[in-house]
């Protein structure tokens, strides 16, 4: 309820705040944060624009809301953080209702979907696997392929943590 306050602002100034966050406030513990390390003031942020997204216009039926059009656009658009905040507030939406409980799992496992099956890096795929996992009415087929993403991604950062080994020079490869 807290992002409530947020949902009174114009649509284009929320969608503004997605892109152009205002700096942490002066306060010490915020500001230390944002030196040491400053991505997670906007990483912060962005779910909380979100939220105020999903309150926006809340007296639109649902199903052809513009809150419901903007966040589900947003989470499919651009993989960045900024998909993974439209989809905790839809997530977020689900809780709250238990009637979007079917079609706010069926969008966050269709963005899972995606980006496994983009054969490239996607940066949010780890976090889409936790929101599908608590994701309500996540099936066991749903929480299966999160626990499949999220051990690979584990994987991947145990190798990463491992030296490159050294390839052995022979005598015939020194420099000259």
């Amino acid at each position: 309820m807290k992002a409530a306050p947020l949902g009174e602002l114009p649509l284009d100034d929320l969608l503004g705040l997605l892109a152009h966050l205002p700096g942490p406030p002066d306060i010490a513990r915020w500001q230390h944060l944002a030196k040491s390390t400053p991505t997670y003031w906007y990483r912060l942020m962005q779910p909380w624009v979100c939220l105020g997204i999903l309150h926006h216009a809340k007296d639109e039926p649902w199903p052809t809301s513009t809150r419901r059009e903007v966040l589900v656009d947003l989470a499919f658009g651009v993989e960045d953080w900024v998909a993974d905040a439209a989809l905790f507030a839809l997530v977020t939406a689900a809780y709250r209702e238990p009637d979007l409980r079917p079609q706010v799992r069926q969008l966050v496992r269709a963005r899972l979907d995606a980006a496994v099956a983009a054969n490239r890096l996607v940066t949010i795929e780890e976090s889409l696997a936790q929101l599908m996992i608590v994701t309500p009415g996540c099936r066991q087929d749903d929480r299966a392929l999160a626990t499949a993403v999220l051990a690979r991604a584990a994987q991947d950062d145990e190798e990463d943590d491992e030296p490159a080994p050294v390839a052995k020079r022979r005598w015939w490869q020194r420099d000259s």
